[in-house]
């Protein structure tokens, strides 16, 4: 994704700006028999810190980023969209508040 450096918005003109590592590979022939499978954003860091059983789940990635900055005591997780929100994301979560 690209974002203005001034406004710190996405830019979606005068496309998307969005490239997924996967397509660009299956361009070159490599990788064909890719399945993507999507995840939280930032579920890596439940690994990270263990101890950590205050999760807060926001909708955009940047929102995420941001929010850890301020409220440092929560994981900050994104679904990357509200049509991401499919029961088996949340899994992983399920002895976390």
């Amino acid at each position: 994704m690209l974002y203005d450096p001034v406004t710190g918005k996405r830019k979606k003109e005068p496309f998307s700006h969005i490239t997924w590592v996967h397509s660009l590979l299956q361009k070159k022939g490599k990788h064909k028999d890719f399945v993507l499978s999507q995840c939280l954003f930032g579920l890596h860091l439940i690994r990270d810190y263990p101890d950590n059983n205050m999760i807060a789940i926001v909708e955009a990635p940047k929102t995420a980023c941001i929010m850890s900055a301020i409220y440092p005591k929560y994981l900050w997780l994104a679904t990357c969209g509200l049509s991401n929100i499919k029961p088996r994301l949340f899994k992983p979560l399920k002895e976390k508040k």
